[in-house]
């Protein structure tokens, strides 16, 4: 099982604004559920700068 690091890391996953866990469509569903990552995931501490660099995470390392 892969780790929401490494997977965040390779493009497979984001989180938005509010924490919440942004899946990829380059896997389906049943593959993030293999690899342990919950559609309800949410991040517990987020940070002004974080959102900084999310949106950029999601509008260029995220798989689409």
């Amino acid at each position: 099982m892969q780790s929401y690091d490494a997977l965040f890391d390779k493009g497979f996953i984001s989180f938005n604004d509010d924490g919440n866990v942004v899946l990829s469509s380059a896997i389906n569903e049943e593959e993030f559920g293999k690899a342990g990552i919950s559609r309800l995931a949410k991040l517990r501490q987020l940070d002004t700068k974080h959102r900084t660099y999310l949106r950029y995470h999601r509008e260029h390392i995220l798989l689409k």
